[in-house]
């Protein structure tokens, strides 16, 4: 489960794919019924409890042009 909202984290909203070795698959902030604000929060859960958090990130508003994104380590990182 993906949320904005970390109090919210147990609507089950990520569709379930197989996925083979070195595959990924990439979803629409539409499909998941999501919506960004300029600044706040994103937890991905694993859709059992508040407490079953697998990442958060809290974002800040950016420099027009910039944006966040996972680096090649797996942090983030302002691109």
């Amino acid at each position: 489960m993906l949320t904005t909202d970390l109090r919210r984290a147990l609507t089950r909203n990520v569709p379930a794919v197989a996925l083979g070795a070195g595959e990924r698959v990439r979803f629409t902030a539409a499909q998941l019924g999501l919506t960004f604000a300029t600044q706040g929060e994103l937890g991905l859960f694993d859709g059992q409890s508040v407490a079953g958090a697998i990442d958060v990130h809290f974002y800040g508003k950016l420099a027009a042009g910039r944006y966040e994104a996972r680096g090649e380590g797996g942090d983030w990182e302002i691109r």
